[in-house]
């Protein structure tokens, strides 16, 4: 039962700011910039100057440090070849029989 009441005062809240923030938001819409025409406007004109100042003291950026990986990211070190195969030992000499040959 407590677990009912705590989300229904949770969802209770929530709506109270949901509903508070709506109505800051209808109060935004409904403020009316100042028109152009107004007498204390300021033309686009007049930051020319500052904008050109600003284009021109573009400052170059630093080249970027070099990074040393580290030693156990570096390729391995060459590997002698492998020897040559060998090749296969003579084979073993015959041994006759005594056995007399047949005629």
């Amino acid at each position: 039962m407590s677990a009912i009441l705590s989300l229904l005062r949770f969802l209770f809240i929530h709506v109270l700011l949901l509903s508070s923030h709506s109505s800051y938001i209808c109060k935004a819409f409904e403020w009316e910039a100042p028109s152009r025409s107004s007498s204390d406007a300021i033309s686009l004109n007049d930051f020319a100057s500052y904008k050109l100042g600003v284009l021109r003291r573009r400052i170059p950026l630093p080249p970027s440090p070099r990074v040393n990986p580290p030693l156990h990211f570096s390729p391995p070190p060459p590997q002698a070849p492998p020897p040559p195969p060998q090749a296969p030992p003579p084979p073993p000499p015959r041994r006759y029989s005594k056995s007399p040959l047949p005629y």
